[in-house]
């Protein structure tokens, strides 16, 4: 599930899932295809790491919106992953 590549202060941010999950899923229901066009690695740590992609997304309306991206991620120990700690538009 995707909601779980999100770090616990990303899901958190209410700014962003005011009501948590569920205004999460509210957004991701609405697109049909997402497309990751490029990404490239720019900096990595033990536990940080920055990359920035290019994603294609394309909404059940048939509208496309393509992003650059910057995505910050930490690394879960407990789950050895990558989780997704913020995101921003490049």
């Amino acid at each position: 599930q995707a909601w779980n590549q999100l770090s616990t202060s990303f899901q958190d941010n209410q700014q962003l899932h005011p009501d948590g999950y569920n205004s999460y899923y509210d957004w991701w229901t609405g697109i049909s295809n997402i497309a990751i066009q490029d990404i490239k690695q720019v900096s990595t740590s033990t536990d940080t790491a920055t990359v920035n992609a290019l994603v294609k997304y394309t909404k059940k309306s048939g509208e496309s919106i393509a992003q650059s991206l910057e995505l910050f991620l930490v690394w879960n120990s407990t789950d050895k992953k990558w989780n997704i700690d913020t995101v921003s538009l490049n």
